[in-house]
């Protein structure tokens, strides 16, 4: 199961089925809810289905079906440039490059708040399955992005402590809003009020409010009274105000006074 980093394969010449160079890899869509928020299937790793390749500032889309052979060095096509369509988004589709690396992700067995400094894709087959397979959260990795005649170095990868499995980590859709993702944190969920008040404290307060919207009411009101009141409030205002008022009737009378005192922002 050979395994790729995304940045080794960023602007890798595209060829179309006759070998002539066509366009270069810009991004790769990964399929993150394919059955929707309400059902959705519970993939440990998401399948790639397809590429994003870029020409004179124009974007294609090129499903993984139009794809002969996948390599870092190059990428074939089983078609012609005639065949291939300019690119647009799919609902519950996000991109590698542009929606997930260099964001921020919860590291749910460490409890913390990371960042995706480069991704690790699984390729298997010559017309290839790929699937996305863990985050590299190291500072290496990102340094090595900004330092392109080391990035590329040759030899097998080989997975370390600074790789995230992607079942190990929760991504905030909150982060990419073009994507149109709708993904519930039911892992967060699980988390309890002592991992969680750091948690919404160190993510920016779209984020936090992502998180307490899939959060019980109870939980949500335990978390929201424990953290700084800035951030609080700060998330309180980007809910809906159903949810707002509904997470105040299970506070503490005291604090949601407090809280609620600033009707320019809450109410």
């Amino acid at each position: 199961m050979p395994l790729v980093l995304l940045s080794h394969l960023l602007d890798t010449p595209v060829l179309d089925k006759s070998g002539k160079e066509i366009a270069s890899l810009k991004d790769l869509s990964v399929c993150l809810n394919p059955a929707g928020k309400n059902n959705q299937l519970k993939e440990p790793h998401p399948h790639l289905t397809g590429l994003v390749a870029e020409k004179d500032d124009e974007e294609w889309w090129i499903p993984l079906r139009q794809v002969q052979s996948f390599g870092e060095k190059e990428i074939k096509l089983s078609v012609s440039v005639k065949e291939i369509v300019k690119f647009e988004r799919f609902p519950g589709e996000a991109l590698l490059n542009e929606d997930i690396l260099d964001k921020p992700l919860v590291d749910l067995q460490g409890r913390r708040v990371v960042h995706a400094n480069d991704l690790v894709l699984s390729i298997v087959g010559n017309q290839p399955v790929i699937w996305l397979i863990a985050v590299d959260v190291s500072l290496q990795a990102r340094l090595l992005r900004l330092i392109p005649f080391l990035s590329k170095k040759g030899g097998l990868l080989a997975l370390d402590d600074e790789m995230l499995d992607w079942s190990d980590v929760e991504y905030l859709t909150s982060s990419a809003p073009e994507a149109r993702l709708d993904i519930e944190h039911e892992h967060l969920e699980g988390l309890s009020v002592a991992y969680l008040v750091p948690l919404l404290e160190e993510l920016p307060p779209e984020l936090g409010a992502e998180i307490v919207e899939d959060l019980s009411p109870k939980v949500a009101a335990s978390v929201l009274e424990n953290i700084r009141p800035d951030c609080a409030v700060d998330i309180l205002q980007l809910l809906k105000e159903e949810d707002r008022l509904e997470i105040f009737t299970n506070m503490s009378p005291a604090v949601a006074n407090r809280l609620s005192e600033v009707p320019d922002r809450l109410l």
